[in-house]
């Protein structure tokens, strides 16, 4: 069901050691948010249906130029 108006914000406790950012999608109807657990986690909004969950695929970025020529 959507909040209504002038109700209390609701928290959702979903990353290990907090948010670190919060975006809106342009449409309104989703979120994401990213955490200290090194996730993003996308949600539908106002219902705060979790969507999915993403992942880094490596802790270590190769920024190695040996691949440019």
């Amino acid at each position: 069901a959507a909040a209504q108006p002038g109700a209390a914000p609701r928290a959702i406790r979903a990353h290990a050691g907090g948010v670190t950012a919060v975006a809106f999608a342009p449409d309104g109807k989703s979120f994401a948010s990213c955490g200290l657990d090194e996730t993003v986690k996308v949600w539908s909004f106002p219902e705060g249906k979790l969507l999915a969950t993403l992942r880094p695929e490596s802790k270590h970025a190769s920024n190695s130029t040996n691949d440019v020529e």
